[in-house]
């Protein structure tokens, strides 16, 4: 830790950073909002407006759009639906507490459907997934919490919520204490959507084999989970707390042939998108500073550096038509994050937007722009935080 880190509190720092970004607005420009595309926000005094995270579109293909909005005053979320269009109009189709500041309630439409629309919630000391139509009428609820869905809406993947709340702020759920079971059985339930019950269960003591069976199961929690494009199998983060460092391996589980399979486990991983169903790519950290863009190969189980001048540093890749990634940055020593397109094929990256954001004491409350495609890739929705709440800003390409 830096000098300055060990001489100032969080909130020492915020103001530090606050007064230094605003001299620098002052002396190049105080505008908070660059870019040369057109765009749109979505915002409401003294509410906090977002979707969550970068791996789910909120947008169904006739441009409806998804988010929540959170009063300051309360615990409780609302979901809305709006016309990306016509932002006039807006309506509430439901509540959940079931939320955190990255990840929202991993709020969905229903694979393949303009109609329905799926959300985590809680309610009498449960968790579980309900699954409503536009109109915020009840149409199903599953007994478990749902990270991921297939592409074809029939299967589910789940986790333990209450026990990545506690390991990883803001990322899981804590709506009631969390109650630590017997850990060696903790896992990842693959869950049919039809019979509402565990087909299939990926345990903590099976993945720790393939990574360090000598590790401490106390200090091990699985994050990020996403089916590949035919659903075949799915990625997942294996995470594991050394001296306050979260170390995280990046392994593949085959459904059909119950194999688990270690891509990324000598190094750290962050992001990640699926190309296809054999190529991953995923950012990496050599160390803490050094972080770079790989694709891993499912089928002969290797690694190549992906645009390599451009992309040297983390963020949240999406993949765009061609040789296109999506991706963003996190806030550079003024205050400012940029979302770029990246061609591939070239290794040259365009910036496309350039917004201010606020730095917070509270790092689970800070505010990552998780740039995300609608269904033609015409528009761009991303989070952001220029003025002390949460607005979406949807960019026109």
């Amino acid at each position: 830790m830096s000098i300055v880190g060990n001489l100032f509190t969080p909130r020492q720092k915020v103001l530090i950073k606050s007064v230094q970004h605003f001299f620098y607005r002052l002396f190049y420009g105080l505008d908070k909002i660059r870019s040369s595309y057109e765009y749109v926000i979505i915002k409401q005094n003294f509410s906090d407006i977002f979707f969550g995270y970068y791996d789910i579109s909120p947008f169904n293909s006739i441009d409806e759009i998804l988010y929540v909005k959170k009063k300051r005053n309360s615990n409780e979320i609302e979901i809305c639906l709006n016309d990306s269009n016509d932002l006039s109009k807006e309506i509430i189709i439901a509540t959940s507490k079931a939320w955190n500041w990255q990840q929202g309630c991993r709020l969905r439409w229903f694979p393949g459907s303009n109609d329905f629309i799926m959300f985590n919630f809680f309610e009498s000391g449960r968790y579980g997934t309900r699954i409503i139509n536009k109109n915020g009428d009840l149409i199903k609820n599953l007994n478990y919490p749902l990270y991921d869905i297939s592409n074809d809406g029939n299967i589910g993947l789940s986790l333990n919520f209450e026990r990545l709340g506690v390991l990883r702020p803001g990322y899981g759920y804590t709506c009631q204490s969390y109650i630590p079971i017997d850990l060696p059985n903790e896992s990842i339930n693959i869950i049919n959507i039809s019979t509402d019950t565990i087909i299939d269960r990926l345990t903590y003591s099976s993945i720790a084999n393939f990574v360090s069976a000598s590790c401490n199961l106390n200090n091990c929690y699985v994050n990020h989970l996403s089916f590949s494009p035919n659903s075949n199998s799915f990625l997942f983060f294996w995470i594991e707390i050394i001296n306050g460092y979260h170390k995280a391996s990046l392994l593949v589980y085959d459904i059909f042939k119950k194999q688990i399979i270690p891509l990324e486990i000598e190094e750290k991983v962050s992001h990640y998108v699926w190309l296809d169903n054999d190529n991953i790519l995923c950012t990496s950290y050599k160390n803490p500073t050094t972080c770079r863009y790989f694709t891993y190969n499912l089928t002969k189980k290797s690694k190549t550096p992906y645009c390599p001048h451009s992309l040297y540093m983390d963020g949240h890749p999406s993949v765009d038509e061609d040789s296109y990634l999506l991706t963003d940055t996190y806030p550079d020593k003024n205050g400012f994050q940029y979302v770029y397109m990246v061609d591939s094929k070239s290794d040259i990256k365009k910036s496309l937007f350039k917004v201010y954001m606020k730095p917070v004491a509270n790092g689970e409350m800070r505010t990552d722009l998780h740039p995300r495609f609608n269904h033609d890739h015409t528009k761009i929705c991303i989070d952001s935080n220029r003025n002390g709440y949460r607005e979406i800003m949807i960019l026109k390409k």
